[in-house]
């Protein structure tokens, strides 16, 4: 019975994560158009990109040290209704000012409901079966990836953008009433301080704490996180590279994005299929040396067939990385800290991602855009070599 009772559970999580994952794409993608018909430039689409770490950062702040004594099931139910309603007011205002509070407010919302959903990730799902859990997440992600889209796309075929938006928040009204299904899942509650300083003073100690006696364990995390950082760098000039350097027309792009969701789709389905007989170790270190590859394969072309074989590699890989480093993280990281661990770690990740699109953009805006692609990933190399080494010294590979 507890068994068909977890199998329910994974599966209303997969479905909820599933339609908001769907609805997401929809609606970022009716929000570019809504910002560019609205006498918007690249720099006010990219403006979208700066807005999600700058959330990040200051939510995590705010909420690292009592993230893990919210009631989870609750609370991401009403983050999900809120997010819906915010995506909902777009309808009657699409002022760029508001816009760009709405998606920092959305941002808010997201960067709470993720460390939210690992922690009941945790409570409700066996140790022995979080691999496999990730490894469907990844597969329903996937595909949110070709569906999203692929609805958007037929969306603006039957009305203006703004239908997008309208269907995003249908959608996360859903997903809050499949989160509301749920159970509850409490853990001891820690004894409150008396002022939001001491509180932080308290997270802080303990997070010093932990590095001291974790100090391995925090240097995988950030050299495994590192990967996907260097990719949001190498990411915000891919576009300039594909259209400038490869000579590609819009139709062309879209397919190469296309062909990264198929990469997804597929890596998801193999990795699901060979995740009980794959460890952590092999799950990381393969998905990362052939996610350098595909970078490098697609920096390195000069035809669009390259190009297309670095997009599908690239995907294909990540769905490998994010199985085994979901499941490092559900392991290593302590129950009732989970949360608070990986919100403060996920702050220092976002000045980092700043500073390292920031660097990569400005330098391929200065040097020949594929020079300082290469560059880039050379440093990913030598990360690859470093988490390889480092999981072994870790022996994540009995996980």
């Amino acid at each position: 019975m507890a068994k068909r009772n977890e199998n329910k559970i994974a599966a209303v999580l997969l479905t909820s994560v599933g339609l908001a994952n769907i609805g997401e794409w929809i609606y970022f993608i009716g929000l570019n158009l809504i910002i560019l018909n609205n006498g918007g430039t690249a720099w006010s689409v990219g403006l979208l990109y700066i807005i999600r770490p700058v959330a990040g950062i200051l939510t995590n702040i705010a909420f690292s040290s009592s993230v893990d004594r919210l009631a989870k099931r609750t609370w991401m139910m009403l983050l999900s209704i809120l997010r819906g309603l915010l995506v909902g007011s777009l309808l009657f205002n699409q002022d760029l000012w508001y816009i760009y509070l709405v998606v920092f407010c959305i941002q808010i919302c997201s960067s709470i409901y993720e460390p939210l959903s690992l922690g009941y990730t945790v409570l409700a799902i066996s140790k022995n079966k979080l691999k496999r859990f990730n490894s469907w997440n990844s597969l329903v992600n996937s595909g949110g990836f070709l569906l999203g889209p692929a609805i958007a796309g037929l969306l603006l075929t039957q009305g203006p953008p703004l239908l997008t938006f309208f269907v995003n928040a249908l959608v996360l009204f859903l997903s809050a009433l499949l989160i509301f299904t749920l159970p509850e899942y409490n853990l001891k509650k820690a004894p409150r301080q008396s002022s939001f300083f001491k509180t932080n003073q308290q997270a802080f100690t303990y997070l010093k704490s932990y590095y001291l006696k974790n100090r391995k364990i925090v240097f995988f995390y950030l050299l495994v996180s590192s990967l996907s950082l260097f990719a949001a760098g190498l990411d915000s000039v891919e576009a300039a590279f594909s259209k400038n350097v490869l000579a590609m027309d819009d139709s062309q792009y879209g397919m190469m994005v296309s062909i990264s969701g198929v990469g997804f789709l597929i890596g998801s389905l193999i990795n699901n299929l060979f995740v009980e007989r794959l460890n952590i170790h092999q799950l990381i270190s393969f998905g990362s040396i052939v996610y350098v590859l595909g970078y490098l394969t697609l920096s390195t072309s000069f035809h669009l067939i390259p190009a297309a074989i670095g997009f599908f590699t690239i995907s294909f890989a990540l769905a490998f990385i994010q199985t085994g480093f979901r499941t490092f993280i559900q392991w290593v990281f302590p129950t009732e800290k989970v949360g608070q661990l990986t919100t403060a770690f996920n702050s220092l990740n976002a000045l980092i991602e700043m500073s390292i699109v920031a660097t990569v953009s400005g330098l391929a805006s200065i040097f020949n855009i594929r020079l300082v692609l290469i560059s880039t990933e050379l440093l990913m190399i030598v990360i690859v070599f470093l988490i390889i080494f480092y999981s072994k010294k870790l022996q994540v590979a009995k996980i």
